[in-house]
């Protein structure tokens, strides 16, 4: 397996992890930002990869769905004029993620369709799963591109015999990508990212760091004699948590970083730690 391929993997693994687990913004936002980058040099995904990512994309879109559900049936309990923060909120951050996930497909898609062959078969098996997204204002730009694709390479496929092997499938992607042009693709703007680091870093990495170790170790400390963060409020069970997820899976409090052109680090006040003496 390629490494481009072992690190979409391993970063989609570790999201897929982050929101189900772990539950920390920070983590979740650096992934993306990772994946992001890595869009317009990607060549060779191998299978295992696209399947993943593709993955990610079907279980976020599920909990977008059941939340939007979720929002229509509280709407028509209450009065018409409320508003549900908690599942505004959510309902946003879900829809952001899922933006930037579609853009790391377009920015394979739009630089690199002909040596992506897998990641093509994947979308074509997983058609039906953009289609909702046409008649969402948000998604419409960033889900053209892969519906002009997935037609494109589905017309071709359905004049061939529906009994064909997958090495036929894959012989005919391989050829038809070889004729596909990126102009036919609508350009976005190249998803770029860098780490920030903000003054004085030791402020949030060493309670941070602390944190860690104090709630995931086996190792008995002192509660009340921590000063490098406030270990009394410190439990971890509730550590994911208290990092901007909530227990249905949510993924933050708020868009990605990185997405939002901001710098890639959280403020200290984003997580359980203060630090009261570093």
């Amino acid at each position: 397996m390629p490494l481009g391929s072992v690190i979409v993997l391993v970063v989609t693994r570790v999201i897929q992890m982050n929101i189900t687990k772990i539950k920390d913004k920070y983590l979740h936002n650096n992934c993306l930002a990772a994946l992001a980058n890595m869009a317009a040099d990607t060549k060779n995904l191998h299978v295992m990869a696209c399947q993943r990512l593709i993955t990610l994309f079907e279980q976020l879109s599920k909990r977008h769905r059941k939340l939007g559900e979720d929002y229509r049936q509280w709407s028509e309990k209450s009065d018409q004029e409320s508003v549900n923060p908690e599942l505004t909120l959510e309902i946003s951050i879900h829809e952001e993620v899922l933006r930037m996930i579609l853009e790391i497909i377009n920015g394979i898609l739009y630089h690199e369709l002909s040596s992506n062959a897998n990641l093509v078969h994947s979308l074509l098996y997983k058609r039906s799963l953009f289609e909702r997204f046409r008649s969402y204002p948000n998604f419409q730009e960033v889900v053209h591109n892969i519906e002009t694709v997935i037609a494109h390479f589905g017309s071709k496929l359905d004049k061939n015999d529906a009994s064909m092997t997958v090495e036929q499938v894959f012989d005919i992607i391989k050829q038809q990508s070889m004729n596909f042009t990126s102009t036919r693709l609508k350009k976005l703007p190249n998803l770029k990212f860098r780490y920030v680091e903000e003054e004085h870093p030791e402020e949030f990495f060493l309670p941070y760091c602390w944190t860690l170790v104090y709630s995931g170790s086996t190792i008995f400390w002192n509660a009340e004699k921590i000063c490098i963060f406030n270990a009394l409020n410190v439990m971890e069970d509730d550590l994911g948590s208290e990092l901007g997820a909530g227990d249905d899976g949510t993924v933050g409090n708020g868009a990605p970083a990185a997405a939002q052109g901001q710098h890639s680090t959280l403020t200290p006040d984003e997580t359980v730690v203060s630090a009261v003496s570093v």
